[in-house]
């Protein structure tokens, strides 16, 4: 036996699994170095306003909104696309191989890891009695080896709006984005807010919307300011420091979500392992 076939008889069916997971992995690296190097000054900014009006406590109000100078490179929508592409590929694969093993090395066509945020979207029939998404994606697999995909499933969280902010859905509707367009790339709420007024006799109070939610556009109020002990007829001089994160997709998908979803993807398809002798 040459070395070659050696070496192909004993690697193990989800190597190719892996390798998949491999790649999502140096792609979410580079969108970090790409990340740390980013400037976030460049791109954003904010704009203040002051209120016509002082507030029942007899405060100076301000409001911050943000402008958006210009996009960020595209390359961060192409990294984070390329992530997903990778990570979702590795669980579609993960049931060929599946298929591979329940099928006597013929599995049929058209297997795929399904993923659904309702029971009925996973097992009513299809169109005109056709097959469900279940019996679809996961032809010719046995129920031993479908059981863990059906325990997956995002729908047994709750209800549809907790279903939507499970991994698999997230990566899944994020995959879906990649398809047909670059994965944009979006400010989310201010990370950090330092206002230090220069007069040491005027306090500031600094208060982030309860209701901002990521990702943020173009003129959305990202905050107050609330002067106290202001002098009438008085200016108030201070020096601000604004951080605005950079997020992913639809949903503002931070890095460190990106890292959480590689994580239990990656666990995930390692239990499928002692399926193999």
């Amino acid at each position: 036996m040459s070395a070659g076939a050696y070496l192909a008889r004993m690697a193990h069916p989800l190597d190719g699994v892996q390798d998949k997971l491999d790649r999502a992995v140096v792609h979410l690296n580079a969108l970090r170095d790409e990340h740390a190097a980013f400037n976030p000054g460049e791109f954003y900014d904010t704009i203040i306003e002051e209120r016509a009006q002082r507030d029942k406590q007899g405060r100076i109000v301000f409001d911050g909104y943000l402008k958006i100078l210009k996009e960020p490179s595209s390359q961060f929508g192409i990294l984070a696309g390329d992530w997903a592409h990778n990570l979702r590929g590795g669980l579609d694969h993960l049931v060929y191989q599946l298929a591979v093993l329940d099928s006597s090395g013929k599995p049929p066509a058209g297997t795929f890891f399904p993923i659904a945020r309702t029971e009925s979207e996973y097992l009513a029939p299809g169109p005109c009695g056709t097959d469900s998404l279940r019996d679809r994606a996961l032809a010719g697999i046995i129920d031993d080896h479908r059981a863990p995909i059906d325990a997956a499933q995002p729908y047994h969280k709750g209800s549809r709006q907790i279903a939507d902010r499970q991994s698999l859905s997230i990566l899944n509707a994020f995959a879906n984005t990649d398809k047909h367009r670059l994965i944009h790339r979006t400010a989310l709420r201010p990370k950090h807010i330092k206002v230090q007024p220069l007069n040491a006799q005027v306090k500031v109070e600094i208060t982030v919307p309860a209701k901002l939610r990521n990702p943020i556009a173009d003129g959305t109020k990202v905050y107050e300011l609330r002067f106290s002990k202001v002098p009438p007829n008085m200016e108030v001089p201070v020096n601000t420091e604004f951080f605005y994160e950079l997020g992913f997709g639809n949903r503002g998908l931070r890095l460190e979500d990106l890292a959480r979803i590689t994580f239990e993807i990656k666990a995930y398809i390692n239990q499928f392992r002692a399926f193999w002798p």
